[in-house]
């Protein structure tokens, strides 16, 4: 593994459409040259350093997509009525907004961690926070996004409406560098987030 520098003309693009409507490509070094930047030991780190700031970057959309699901959601729930009275009348539906709002805090408070963690000298103490912080901003953003579709009476799947553009964003971020399983699954093979030697 390492870092190249290659010719543009050498490398055949097929560019396409994401479920988000964002754009990705695929890319193939065909009998591609290029000429090796730094060691593969250091491309190894700076690979990992990049994705690292990249996934707290998504953590950071996702909070933000959170934020502006809620923040829709509670004006619906404010406005609609329903039997004569404001949907945000009905106590099930508080109940359903404040595990939403604690949700979207606890993804943020886990944002906030991450973006610390980016002065560990050690990486895989620093990777291990991030993923954590990934994992459940991802996994946050799944719950807000099929509550507000619910709390909105099913509008949000339409095309007109702007949830359900941004529950697509959360799912493709979701899928980004790896999914949930697998972040999870990581975070558990190198001792969880929270080891029991740090409080004996």
């Amino acid at each position: 593994m390492g870092l190249f520098l290659v010719g543009g003309g050498d490398v055949q693009c097929d560019s396409y459409l994401t479920q988000d409507g964002f754009r990705a490509a695929d890319l193939l070094f065909s009998d591609a040259t290029g000429t090796l930047l730094g060691s593969s030991e250091d491309s190894v780190e700076a690979v990992a350093g990049v994705v690292d700031i990249a996934m707290i970057a998504l953590c950071a959309e996702t909070v933000g997509l959170m934020d502006r699901m809620l923040a829709m959601t509670l004006e619906y729930l404010g406005t609609r009525e329903q039997f004569g009275r404001r949907l945000a009348q009905f106590q099930a539906l508080q109940f359903r907004a404040t595990e939403l709002l604690v949700a979207v805090e606890q993804s943020r408070s886990m944002l906030v961690l991450a973006r610390l963690a980016l002065r560990r000298q050690d990486g895989a103490d620093r990777r291990q926070i991030i993923r954590a912080a990934k994992a459940h901003a991802d996994r946050s953003a799944r719950l807000v996004g099929q509550e507000a579709i619910q709390l909105h009476g099913g509008i949000g799947m339409t095309m007109e409406h702007p949830i359900g553009h941004y529950v697509k964003r959360a799912t493709v971020i979701a899928r980004t560098f790896t999914n949930g399983i697998e972040l999870v699954s990581e975070i558990g093979a190198n001792g969880g987030l929270i080891r029991q030697s740090d409080y004996a």
